[in-house]
Formats: structure tokens, C-alpha cells, sequence
């Protein structure tokens, strides 16, 4: 059933639309000079970062810092180190490049514009209509039809943000998946169709309802100085090096609402987040009364959808709980090594549970602040180190459980708490090659299959269904249409690919930065049984007769309870999927009163042997397209 907003809900949103087309005709008419400010925070997906990452590898520095999004000030401290005595043609374009963005004219209030239009295809729409077979994230590939954005700065240290797309929703409902779990989160214009457009109004998005109402995802403010920044909002995230993922905040995550600050020098960098998710009480029933798989919050009864997704059928949320990733981290650099220490807790507190405020202190050791039923740690290590010019390596692991000198672990006749670490370990090149630059990598990782997964920390339990949903590292977003009931679509925090899995992935890339662009990307994984929607347990050793067993990675066979899928237990294979992807750009034509005009596209090859975790199911291919032109000015 879709329920229409309440007519109140209708006035405000009015009302907002009527500020934000306010701000616009300020900013559009609205051009003065005024004092250098660059505190303007630039987004994780900027070419502007990725021209000084290239250019630190090519002349033998070690990474710039990998904790986006950073500020337009730290861009400039990082782009000062760099000798521009030494650059050959190759780096002094991507050199001039990324000055040229950093040090552009700053105005009291600017409008931008842009205008995009794109079409998505792929070729099986029996075996790929979730977004966890496609190999880019849907919200990396989606470009809004029409995209209204506006900053403003004041004096030399504030800066604030705002973005208006108008898009199609990338989740428009709900579907099984070719071997019968779920339901997922679905979209109309990846998956379930074999053909479809950005265009607003075009079938198969051809209803109202199909418009995205749940804008913006990316809108702040923003102070600093040159040595520290401070931005309130919603805004993506990455923290790490890793190409195919990072293991504490990866960047497929859609949006953060969230508090960040930083404070940077030569030397170090310091950064502090809270970030605000979806109380998992408000797509999975609460069982505040311990009643079978049916929660009574408010006087409003949810029956648990079991599904990793979930509508309210009323409109109304449960407002009786939070869900806030808190972390710290330290980067340091010694000589061509970079450091990064990173540590983390989500803490979720239900309704009649205590909190607890030292978890915001940022100098505390959240570590020693554990509450099995409140918070759930994850630490993390980073390191990279610059060998020689055009050539670093990186590893990155993470700890989110393991048993200390003293503690019990995995027997035949005692169960434990199963060890959950991860590894990644890879290198990185970077070299001129004529007017643009060539880069390239290869990376392992490997997760084990409890990584990111937790107990359900006895009362105040969320269920879904009879299972109970732990405290752990899997988060959602929420997406809504007008008049739309609410969808929450989850996702590992961390590493997409979450625990359990083995990958390996190459990639090369040249670009002429602001020009054009080609790259190039081979991934082959193997996956376990488990995934995000495996219920965490307790485990014994792989010889014991009791179960569920601790095993490596990949496991064969899924032997807890999961919330997506009512027969787990029929998983008894890996699957092993290979991902070649061809990416470009091109900027057809730019003219500096009139704006530019960008062509882009990328096609993904897929193939799975083993679907689903079930040798019986014959392997799959899929070939996934998108082409688009985006004009801007």
C-alpha cells in the first residue's frame, strides 16, 4: 500500500523548496570577489585528489592523506610539498590541473548547474537484478537528470554547500533474487529491467512516485583555517588506500549524516566523526515485550520483514533508539611511510538503555568504553611506504574480534567468540606518459566470515522474524518518493564486499586531468556463504560435533540463521566472480562564458559460477552498460 504524506509534510517540503529557490536566485545573481577562502570541502570522487595522489607516487612521496573528503586548504598544503622544479610534461599538467581548481576566484555565493543525460542497460535480467551482483554501486552510476547546486563563503573561514538533484529513485521497491531469498531492495533502472534512462518521467521510471524525494545526499557547512576543518552534514566518505574497498568507512556507502573534523600539518592529521544511521528498530520490528517475531513500540505494531529492507506501511518511525558510528583516527609520516590508526565503535542504544556520553569524547580510548549490549569496536592499521619514485606499497588490516591471552577459544567441547580480521595488501604505480598520467595497481584482500558481524547483546533486542539482529558494522540508508512509503537498503559500513570473502583486483588508468580519461579494472573473488544478513553465533573449533564451526575463509556452508534467507542451510559451495570493467571520459567541449559539455560511459563484463552458494546453479553472465553526456556550467 502506498500512504500519500500528510499535508503538513507537503508544506514544509513547499517551504523548503521555496528557500532553496531563494538561495538560488541570490547566488545566481550574486558574483563579488571577496576575501581568499578555501575551506570549501572537496568530494572523495574528485579528480583535483586524485591528480596530487598520482603525482606523490610518480616523484617518490608517500600517499597524501587517505581520509576524505578533505578541504580545499589541506588539498593546497599537500599540492605545496610537491617540487614543481622536477615535474616533467606529464606531472606539470596534472600539476597545473589541480592548482588551477584550488586557487579559482572565490565568491560570496556561486550556482551551479548541470544537466545529464544517460542511459543504463545489461544484458541477463534473470540473474542480476540486485545491486550486490553489479560491480559498480548504483549510487556511483546514477547521475541526476537535472543537478541545482549553490555554495557560499564568509570571510575566510566558512563555507557552506547545498545540492538539488532532480533523479530518478535507485530503489523503487522490492524483489526476490533469482534463487529465491529475500525480498531485496529493487530498482527500475538497474536490474529489473533490461533497459533504462535518468530521464524523469520516462518509463519503465515513468510515475511521479518514481522521483527521488529523499534529496539532497551531499549538503553542509563547513569552517576552518589552514590547519583545521570542521564540517556538519551529509557527505560520503573513505577512509583508506585500498582500490577495491577500505575495511573501516568504504565510499559505497551513499551518504553519512554526520559531524567531522579535522586538524592537519606536515607531518600528521587528525580526524574525528560521528555519523548518525537508521535505528535498526525502524526496518526490523522491535521485540521490546520478547513476543514471537511481532513488535508493540508506541502502540504500532511492525511485523518483521526479515529482509535486510522494509516499509513502514503508515508513514510513522520508530523514534525510540540510535545507531552512531563514533571514530577517530591518526595519520602520521615518517620519512616516504605513511601510518593511519584508526578506532572505532557503533554505538546503538534501545529504548530503556542507559547512555552513555564518554563515547564523544575524542581523546578517550573507545576501546575501553566496551558494552557488549551498546557497542560493538573496530580497530584498524594502515601503512604505506613509497620504494622508489613511480612505485608504493600499502597494507591495511582490521581487528574486530579476537580472543586475549586468558580468554576461551573455539574447542570441540567449548564455544567461543569466532576471530574476525582483515587483510589487504597491494601496490601502486604512478608515471608520466606524454601529457597525462599512467597509474595502475594490484590488490589482495581477504576478510573472515564473521568480520563485521556481532551478538545480539541479550535484551532490547531487534528481531526479525525468530532472529535476532545483532550489534554490528551493517548500516542503512534510507530512499523515499513522493507519497512513497520508506525503503532502507543496508550495506557494510566497511569493506563492501563485507566478511568472508577473497579478492584479488589490477586496475590502470590513464587521464589527461580535465580533458579525457580511459581506464581499465579486473576483479575475480571468491565468496563464502556468509554476507550481511548472516546472524552472528558463537562458534567451535572445525573438528567439533557441535556447530556452528569456526572456518576460513571461504566456507563452504552456512550453518547460523540468516535474516534474507529461510533456507541458509542449502548454501553449500564459494562462488567465484570475475568483474572486467571499461571506463572513459571526454570533455567534448568547453568554452569558459558557456559552460562544458562531458561525454562519459562504462561496461561491465560479469561472471558467476556458483550463484547463490549452490552448485547446482548454473554460472551467469552479464554485460552491464552505461553511456551518458553531461553539459554544466
Amino acid at each position: 500500500m502506498i500512504t500519500p504524506l500528510p499535508y503538513g509534510d507537503y508544506r514544509r517540503c513547499a517551504m523548503k523548496a521555496i528557500l532553496v529557490l531563494f538561495c538560488a536566485f541570490l547566488a545566481a545573481g550574486s558574483g563579488f570577489a571577496q576575501t581568499a577562502n578555501h575551506q570549501k570541502i572537496i568530494p572523495i570522487d574528485s579528480d583535483i585528489y586524485q591528480a596530487i595522489k598520482s603525482l606523490y607516487i610518480s616523484t617518490g612521496l608517500a600517499l597524501p592523506s587517505t581520509t576524505g573528503p578533505w578541504s580545499e586548504e589541506e588539498l593546497l598544503r599537500m599540492l605545496n610539498k610537491i617540487d614543481v622544479n622536477q615535474l616533467r610534461p606529464g606531472e606539470q599538467s596534472a600539476y597545473d590541473f589541480a592548482e588551477r581548481e584550488l586557487t579559482q576566484e572565490t565568491k560570496v555565493f556561486t550556482f551551479d548547474f548541470a544537466a545529464t543525460v544517460q542511459t543504463m542497460f545489461h544484458t541477463n535480467t534473470t540473474d542480476f537484478v540486485t545491486e550486490d551482483s553489479y560491480a559498480t554501486p548504483w549510487n556511483q552510476t546514477l547521475k541526476p537528470f537535472i543537478d541545482l547546486g549553490f555554495e557560499f563563503r564568509f570571510a575566510s573561514m566558512f563555507y557552506g554547500f547545498g545540492n538539488i538533484p532532480l533523479v530518478n529513485r535507485i530503489y523503487t521497491g522490492a524483489e526476490l533474487d533469482a534463487y529465491g531469498r529475500g525480498p531485496y531492495a529493487a530498482s527500475n533502472s538497474f536490474g529489473k529491467y533490461g533497459f533504462a534512462t535518468n530521464v524523469l518521467m520516462v518509463p519503465p521510471n515513468g510515475e511521479l512516485s518514481y522521483i527521488d524525494f529523499n534529496v539532497p545526499y551531499r549538503t553542509f557547512i563547513a569552517a576552518g583555517t589552514s590547519v583545521w576543518s570542521l564540517e556538519i552534514g551529509r557527505d560520503r566518505l573513505s577512509w583508506g588506500n585500498g582500490e577495491s574497498g577500505n575495511f573501516v568507512v568504504g565510499d559505497h556507502i551513499q551518504y553519512h549524516d554526520n559531524i567531522r573534523s579535522t586538524w592537519f600539518g606536515d607531518k600528521f592529521k587528525y580526524t574525528y566523526n560521528i555519523s548518525s544511521f537508521q535505528w535498526p528498530g525502524q526496518y526490523y520490528g522491535y521485540d521490546g515485550l520478547g513476543a514471537d517475531g511481532v513488535g508493540t513500540t508506541n502502540g504500532n505494531i511492525f511485523s518483521p520483514v526479515g529482509t535486510g529492507w522494509a516499509v513502514m506501511p503508515d508513514g510513522n518511525e520508530l523514534n525510540l533508539g540510535l545507531k552512531l558510528f563514533i571514530a577517530h583516527r591518526l595519520e602520521w609520516r615518517v620519512w616516504k611511510l605513511n601510518f593511519a590508526l584508526t578506532e572505532s565503535v557503533m554505538y546503538q542504544q534501545g529504548p530503556g538503555e542507559n547512555f552513555n556520553p564518554t563515547v564523544f569524547i575524542p581523546t578517550m580510548i573507545l576501546h575501553n568504553l566496551y558494552k557488549g549490549r551498546t557497542q560493538n569496536s573496530l580497530l584498524a592499521f594502515e601503512a604505506d611506504y613509497t620504494v622508489i619514485p613511480a612505485l608504493n606499497i600499502y597494507f591495511q588490516m582490521a581487528v574486530d574480534e579476537f580472543s586475549l591471552p586468558g580468554e576461551s577459544v573455539p574447542t570441540a567441547n567449548e564455544d567461543s567468540t569466532s576471530s574476525a580480521f582483515a587483510f589487504m595488501l597491494g601496490a601502486k604505480t604512478s608515471l608520466p606518459m606524454g601529457s597525462g598520467m599512467l597509474t595502475g595497481s594490484f590488490e589482495f584482500a581477504i576478510t573472515d566470515p564473521f568480520l563485521y558481524l556481532r551478538d545480539h547483546g541479550g535484551a532490547g533486542t531487534i528481531s526479525a522474524g525468530r532472529q535476532e539482529i545483532g550489534l554490528n558494522f551493517v548500516v542503512a540508508n534510507r530512499y523515499r518518493g513522493l507519497g512513497s512509503d520508506n525503503i532502507y537498503v543496508e550495506d557494510f559500513l566497511g569493506y563492501r564486499h563485507g566478511g568472508d570473502a577473497i579478492v584479488l583486483n589490477a586496475k590502470a588508468d590513464y587521464r589527461q586531468f580535465g580533458k579525457w580519461s580511459a581506464g581499465v579494472n579486473l576483479m575475480y573473488m571468491i565468496h563464502g556463504t556468509h554476507d550481511k544478513w548472516t546472524v552472528w553465533d558463537e562458534v567451535y573449533s572445525a573438528d567439533s560435533a557441535y556447530g556452528p564451526k569456526q572456518y576460513p575463509t571461504p566456507t563452504k556452508s552456512h550453518e547460523t540463521e540468516n535474516v534474507a534467507d529461510e533456507d541458509a542451510s542449502r548454501r553449500n559451495i564459494a562462488s567465484h566472480t570475475v568483474a572486467l570493467s571499461l571506463s572513459g571520459s571526454y570533455l567534448v567541449w568547453q568554452a569558459e562564458r558557456w559552460g562544458k559539455l562531458n561525454a562519459f560511459g562504462q561496461i561491465d563484463f560479469v561472471t558467476v559460477v556458483n550463484p547463490g552458494n549452490i552448485s547446482s546453479n548454473a554460472a551467469a553472465f552479464d554485460a552491464q552498460f552505461s553511456l551518458g553526456l553531461t553539459y554544466s556550467f
